[in-house]
Formats: structure tokens, C-alpha cells, sequence
């Protein structure tokens, strides 16, 4: 009997064997499609255009590819309650929305999405199936969309979730299985990279925009070199600060724009300190003038620690220059002031006891001129003493003018002797290595000028004069004479009114005054000397005095050849200068005087000057004993003459006892300097008359009587 073989389990085994076989290689084939796709999709990736057409065009591919509705790209970003938020970055054919619990539907709470979701996410898994599979928050959002399945592609970068992508469907559920939906994980990494790359990219061109914002908008100048020192970059503000546009700087050396001796003082600190130095130095404009700078300089290296190159900022400090010389002048300005402050108390101090000096030497001379014979020999010394008093007095005056302790007292003067004194004073001061010529003619008439300011505009310009020649020696002339001025001259100088001048004449041979500084020498505090050497205020203040007479002050000058200065000053009528030697008949009278001075010499001399005017004298040294005498017997005095400085009592304070005593008594008060006086302050406190010492007979004589004819006019 033939044996028969049961072969129906074989070929069930081998169907099913052929079964898998079609499935597998339908799945390779499946997948050999999703291969190209993906290599599609990441040729796309790496071509040219613009973030927002190449995405697009991905997305395109991978719809058309597996299908699905929507498909969109959204990046984790936190918000200001750090909560993650999903924001879309790229989506292509969004659902229509049926209904939205948010503000957008491109920003979206990543809690929407439940805790099992995110976990899976945030560790790389894919997420996603039917709608109608997903929990019920999830799934109400998803109807709300119309949306059918989906799955979403985490991307990580660096372990971190940057964002996802998300697939939608309308129509068709589960379109995929998860084994073919892991497929697509290595599409996420590819456009999670390309994404992220765009990012730093923009991220440095952003970063890159602000630098070259910052570069051409600061005032600084910022600049690299090589090993070499040659510029390779410099900053547009290199046109402002050294007139060279930046390309005309680049390839440039910096020994170019700079000095031998600044190069090796560059180089040597930019060596010594590699890590970064600050210091100043001058570089030159395309004028070749220096421009004071301040520079900030550190080193480059290469990753081996070799310095390849220098890079810095370059600063203009031109205006801080400008304004520590200011601060320097205006210091020198104070201290000067200061000085000044304290010359003035100290002459102040002195004045009062030279002047008491004084008074005692021109009153006794005037008394002993009055007792000598006419015309005798001695009778000729105490006039050279009288006088020489008087210019000591003048003398005085000019002191306490020029540290400002007392007024300007414009009066008709001539100008010769003021001029012959100042040239006196220079040959003391000025170098013997100058010599001094002077023509001054003598009676030329008079102007109507306060002497001390006239003194002070010839001593200022003589001074000048010799400054310039200091160095290197020269010859210092000085003229007056008469001069009329017209209408030509007039056009130059507007403010002139024609007629006869007095022309005072400086001129030296010194080193001239440059054509570029030429307007700016009358300008207040402006100088081209040191700081010790002067304050910029001589020709200012000079000019300033020559105008206020009506008068105007020129300079012509020349380069290595000197300088000539000219002073204009109006000529007045001769009927208006005072009279001097003159014998004038003196005032007299008999009525009872208390004269009160606490120099024993002066009370002296006041008693002989007024017993001589015919007047009974009570002279007393002590204030305190005078104010005693007239309490005993205040109707006994007619008249009270009082100094003003005194110990116990000053005589301000014996005015007011007095007139409390009697009101009517009138009082004159001398002093021989006080700033707690003035003429204002002695007529409140009931003083008729003020006379600063040294006081002469004349007026003496001339005040005693005024104000003894304005008493009994009053009564």
C-alpha cells in the first residue's frame, strides 16, 4: 500500500512564511520611501533661500510624503509665570477651529497636554494616535479642531526638549503605526538641528549688529592691528577724530600717525602690559596736527598663547585738555585772588599806621615851611619834604587801590610824572640784558584819568614788553607825546571821537605775537605763558581802563621783530587841572576845639596846625579821658575832631556817646585807613564830615570851617 505524506501544516507554515515575506518586503519597500523622502527633506535643508521658504518647502515634502492634513512646527518657550508655552514657528494649512480656549491658536500651553504626554516628550518618545483614544482634556481640544489623529515628534537638542512637531489629520484616524511613526524621528532631529543653527546664526548676526552699531555710532575709535602694528580695522570715527576715512587707515602703520618718540613710549607700555593699559598719548590728524588721545590696548592670541595682534579704543581728549587748563587758570585765577585778599588786609593794616606817619611828617613840614624864611635853604628842604611826603601818600593810594581797598578817583592829571615813576619801578625789576630808552615830554597838558590806573596800564604793558625779550635780551622803548586823531582813523576805531591825543608808546624787540593769537590778547585770562608766569588778565584790564577814559590801545606786531603798543588817551582843557603850589589864603576862626588822637605826636601837631588857624585846642590822647572832659562841660566845645582807631573807645563809638550827650555837637572823623568807615556809615552815625590821613593844613582849615558855617547856619 503506497504511503502518503500530510503536507497541509507545511504548506500552511509556508503560506504564512510568504505572507510575511510580502509584508516585509512591503514594509522595506515602505521604508526605502520614507528614506528618500527624509533625504529629500534634508537636501531641501541644506539649500539656498530664505528660514521661511525652506521650511515651508520641507513641510510640503512631508505632508505630500505621508499624507497627513497639517503638519507645524512649534518651539517651547517660557512666559513671564514660567510656564512652558508651545509657539508656532512654521505651519502649513491649519485646521479650521471650531471653537479656541486661548488668546492664539499659535501659542499654546504645553499643560494642555497631560502629565504621561509630557514625560513621554521631554524623554524623546513620539506621542500621538486617535483623538478619540486621549484623555478628555486632551481630547476636547483636539475636536475643537476638527483634527481626527495626530503624533507629535519631540525635538531635543543637547538633552533638552527645544520644541515638537506636530502632525494633523481631518479626515482619516491612525494613519500610521507606531513603527512607522518612530521612522519619522530622525526627520524631527534634522529640523530640530537646522532650526537651532538658524538660531545661533541669528543670534550672531544680531550680536554682530549691535558690535558694528556700536562701532559706528560711538566717538571713540576702535581699532585692531597685526603683530606688526598695521591697522586691520578701524572704526568710522576715525574720520571725525583724524580726518582719514577708515579704509584710507587700514594698511596703514602706527608709526604713520605718530611721532618717533610716542611709537617707542606706545610700544613699550603695550608690551609691558599685554593684559590691557590705558595711558595718553598724541597722534597726528591728516593736517599733521597732534590730537591728544587716551588709549585703551590689550593683546590677541591665538589658541597657542602667541600674540598675533593689538586691539583697542582710541579716545579724543582734546576738550578734557582744554578744560584742565581752564581748571588750572581758573585755580591760578583764585589763588590769586586769595593772594591779593591777603595783600589787601595787610596794606590795609599798614596803610592806617604809614599814613599816621605820614600825617605827622607833611604836617609838621607844612608848620616849619610856615615859620622859615621864603625862598631860604631851609625853607626849600622842607618843601622836598612836603612833597616827597606827598608822593609817599600817593604811593599809598595806588596800594590800596590795586588790592582794591579803596575807589577809583577819576580826576584831571598829567601823565608824564605817572609815566617816569612806573619806568622808575621796571629798571628794578626787568634784566639788565634790556636796555630802556624813553622819550617823555613834559607839560603836555592834561587828561582826565585816575593816576593809579594809568600807572597800572603802563606798568602792565612795560612788563609784557620785557617778558618777550626775558630770553634773550633787547632794547624796551617808551614815548609820550601829542597826537591828533581824524576821521581815517576813526573808521578803525568807531568808538573815538577825533581830536588831540596823548600818545603813549611801548615797543620792545622780542619774539613779536603770531598772526593766530593776534585777536585774542585782549581777551580776558587768555596768555601763551605758564601758569606761575601770569593769569591772561594784563592787556584785558588795560584795555579796559583806556576805554573807560575814552581812549583806545592798538599793536602792531611782527614775528622774531617785537611789538609795539600804543595808548590813546583824550586831551582836556588845562582850566580844569587843580591848582597846585598856589598860595591860598587858609580859613580861620576862635571857637573852642576838642581834638582826640591816641599818637601823642599827632594830637601835638593838631593843636599847633588849628592854634596857628586861630582856634582854642583841647588836644587829648586817650578817648576815655576826652569823653570825661566833655561830659563835665559839654557846652564848651564848639567842634570835635577825632581819630578814628583807638584802644577802649574807637571814635565811632565816642561820636555816638558824644552826640548823646548833646545832639548838636558836630564831629569830623579821621582815619588813617578802616574798612568798617566810609562816608555813608559816619553820616548815620551823626559825623559831619570824614578825612582820611595824612590830612594837610589846607584841608584841615577848609573842613573845620565848613562844618562850623553849616552849624550856625543850622542855628
Amino acid at each position: 500500500m503506497e504511503q502518503t505524506v500530510d503536507n497541509g501544516p507545511v504548506k500552511v507554515e509556508l503560506d504564512n512564511l510568504m505572507v510575511k515575506y510580502e509584508k516585509l518586503m512591503s514594509r522595506f519597500a515602505q521604508h526605502s520611501f520614507y528614506t528618500e523622502v527624509l533625504r529629500s527633506c534634508f537636501q531641501t535643508l541644506l539649500s539656498l533661500g530664505t528660514l521661511d521658504d525652506i521650511m515651508t518647502k520641507v513641510l510640503r515634502q512631508m505632508q505630500k510624503a505621508i499624507g497627513y492634513s497639517t503638519i507645524s512646527v512649534r518651539k517651547v518657550n517660557m512666559d513671564p509665570n514660567d510656564e512652558p508655552m508651545l509657539h508656532t514657528l512654521y505651519e502649513i494649512d491649519p485646521p479650521e477651529i471650531v471653537k479656541s480656549d486661548f488668546e492664539s491658536s499659535k501659542i499654546w500651553p504645553l499643560s494642555i497636554f497631560s502629565e504621561n504626554a509630557i514625560d513621554k516628550l521631554r524623554s524623546g518618545q513620539i506621542y500621538g494616535g486617535d483623538v478619540t483614544t486621549l484623555p478628555e482634556k486632551e481630547k476636547l481640544y483636539f475636536r475643537n479642531r476638527k483634527v481626527v489623529s495626530f503624533f507629535i515628534l519631540p525635538i531635543h537638542i543637547q538633552g533638552k526638549m527645544w520644541g515638537v512637531i506636530l502632525f494633523e489629520d481631518l479626515k482619516k484616524s491612525n494613519l500610521f503605526g507606531s513603527e512607522d511613526i518612530s521612522l519619522f524621528s530622525f526627520f524631527g532631529d534634522i529640523v530640530g538641528c537646522y532650526l537651532k543653527y538658524h538660531e545661533a546664526l541669528e543670534t550672531v548676526r544680531l550680536g554682530e549688529e549691535r558690535l558694528r552699531l556700536l562701532a559706528d555710532n560711538t566717538l571713540d575709535c576702535i581699532w585692531h592691528m597685526d603683530i606688526n602694528l598695521t591697522f586691520t580695522y578701524v572704526s568710522p570715527a576715525v574720520k571725525q577724530m583724524f580726518d582719514y576715512k577708515p579704509d584710507e587707515w587700514i594698511g596703514s602703520n602706527l608709526s604713520d600717525h605718530c611721532s618717533k618718540q610716542e611709537m617707542e613710549k606706545i610700544i613699550k607700555l603695550l608690551s609691558t602690559k599685554p593684559s590691557g593699559v590705558l595711558f595718553e598719548t598724541s597722534l597726528k590728524r591728516r593736517n599733521g596736527k597732534n590730537v591728544p588721545v587716551e588709549i585703551l590696548g590689550k593683546a590677541i592670541y591665538d589658541q597657542n598663547g602667541n600674540v598675533v595682534g593689538l586691539q583697542g579704543t582710541t579716545r579724543n581728549i582734546s576738550e578734557r585738555k582744554e578744560a584742565e587748563k581752564e581748571r588750572q587758570r581758573l585755580s591760578a585765577q583764585l589763588r590769586h585772588s586769595q593772594k591779593m585778599e591777603a595783600i589787601g588786609t595787610l596794606a590795609g593794616g599798614i596803610a592806617h599806621d604809614f599814613n599816621n606817619i605820614l600825617t605827622a611828617i607833611v604836617g609838621y613840614a607844612e608848620l616849619s615851611m610856615m615859620d622859615a624864611k621864603e625862598n631860604s635853604r631851609l625853607s626849600n628842604n622842607l618843601r622836598e619834604i612836603y612833597r616827597a611826603g606827598s608822593r609817599a601818600t600817593e604811593l599809598v593810594k595806588q596800594i590800596l587801590t590795586f588790592c582794591r581797598q579803596t575807589e577809583l578817583e577819576r580826576q584831571p592829571m598829567q601823565i608824564s610824572p605817572i609815566v617816569k615813576e612806573a619806568l622808575k619801578l621796571l629798571r628794578s625789576s626787568i634784566p639788565t640784558t634790556i636796555e630802556i630808552d624813553f622819550f617823555i615830554k613834559d607839560n603836555l597838558g592834561t587828561t582826565m584819568a585816575d593816576p593809579t590806573q594809568i600807572h597800572q596800564v603802563v606798568m602792565n604793558l612795560c612788563t609784557n614788553a620785557a617778558q618777550a625779550m626775558e630770553k634773550t635780551g633787547g632794547k624796551l622803548t617808551v614815548a609820550l607825546d601829542k597826537t591828533t586823531l581824524g576821521n581815517q582813523f576813526r573808521t578803525m576805531h568807531p568808538d573815538i571821537t577825533p581830536g588831540v591825543y596823548f600818545q603813549l608808546t611801548v615797543a620792545d624787540t622780542g619774539h613779536g605775537i603770531s598772526p593766530e593769537i593776534m585777536e585774542k590778547i585782549f581777551d580776558p585770562y587768555f596768555t601763551t605763558k605758564k601758569i606761575e608766569e601770569g593769569t591772561g588778565l594784563g592787556l584785558s584790564v588795560s584795555q579796559g581802563i583806556v576805554k573807560s577814559c575814552g581812549g583806545e590801545i592798538t599793536v602792531e606786531s611782527k614775528l622774531n621783530k617785537g611789538s609795539i603798543f600804543k595808548v590813546y588817551l583824550p586831551e582836556i582843557s588845562s582850566n580844569t587841572l587843580k591848582e597846585e603850589d598856589k598860595v591860598i589864603e587858609l580859613p580861620t576862626g576862635s571857637q573852642c576845639i576838642l581834638f582826640v588822637d591816641d599818637e601823642p605826636a599827632l594830637v601835638d601837631m593838631g593843636q599847633q596846625r588849628l592854634s596857628r588857624l586861630g582856634y582854642q585846642v583841647e588836644g587829648y590822647t586817650s578817648s576815655v579821658k576826652a569823653l570825661s572832659q566833655f561830659q563835665a562841660n559839654p557846652s564848651r566845645y564848639d567842634l570835635v575832631i577825632t581819630d578814628m582807631t583807638m584802644p577802649i573807645i574807637s571814635g565811632d563809638r565816642l561820636a555816638r556817646r558824644l552826640i548823646e550827650i548833646r545832639p548838636d555837637i558836630p564831629i569830623i572823623l579821621c582815619t588813617g585807613y578802616s574798612r568798617q568807615i566810609s562816608n555813608e556809615r559816619a553820616s548815620a552815625c551823626g559825623i559831619r564830615s570824614l578825612l582820611m590821613k595824612p590830612i594837610t593844613i589846607k584841608a584841615m582849615a577848609e573842613t573845620v570851617k565848613q562844618v562850623l558855617s553849616h552849624k550856625n547856619s543850622e542855628s
